[in-house]
């Protein structure tokens, strides 16, 4: 789990509070819930080069975790990558990140690291390193169809759908179909069957 947080709880936290109910509650279990549905055993079997899994999105950007080998994802070691949206050029940070997200008024993210000065722990501003994102290569995994229906557990199609060029995290797929998870742009998910040939995952 990459280290996440959330701002704009409207809590004061003290040393006999603590970050639960209303908004911090549902944030945790959204992450969960994630972590509990992401089945990694497709990667750790060589079935995909690489393991990236979607964190945050919004009108302007996207926000991904990334695994680039089975060895990193046993070891816990992952980059975080951070790319405004229809552009190649992309942030790249290290896995002591903090991905600090706020949900309100307009869903945005911020990139901060833990520091120890005189004893005490304070946050600052962590730096990117400028890289360029290589499609199929180290890029989110991507819709390929111009429409990809989801499917109920029993293959029908349904009306809803996703377009060319949405980003997905994989989180689990059978030999024709993909369970997969999708971040729009106000942050807000949604997971369900899609058909494996509609996405970019094996090409």
């Amino acid at each position: 789990m990459s280290k996440e947080g959330l701002c704009g709880l409207d809590k004061k936290i003290d040393n006999k509070s603590s970050v639960s109910g209303g908004g911090g509650d549902e944030f945790i279990k959204k992450i969960t819930d994630k972590n509990n549905k992401l089945n990694t055993l497709y990667f750790i079997n060589g079935k995909v080069k690489y393991l990236p899994i979607i964190l945050f999105q919004n009108e302007k950007r996207y926000v991904y975790k990334l695994y680039e080998s089975k060895y990193d994802l046993e070891n816990g070691k992952y980059r975080i990558i951070s790319c405004e949206n229809n552009n190649s050029a992309c942030e790249l940070y290290e896995s002591d990140t903090w991905v600090v997200i706020q949900a309100t008024p307009e869903p945005s993210i911020d990139f901060e690291v833990l520091k120890n000065l005189n004893g005490k722990s304070t946050f600052e501003k962590a730096v990117a390193t400028k890289v360029d994102v290589v499609i199929d290569r180290n890029s989110p995994f991507e819709v390929k169809s111009s429409k990809a229906y989801f499917q109920s557990s029993t293959g029908k199609k349904l009306k809803s759908y996703l377009v060319k060029g949405d980003k997905i995290t994989l989180l689990n797929f059978s030999e024709s179909r993909c369970f997969v998870e999708y971040t729009n742009p106000k942050n807000k998910s949604i997971d369900g069957y899609i058909s494996c040939q509609d996405l970019n995952i094996f090409n």
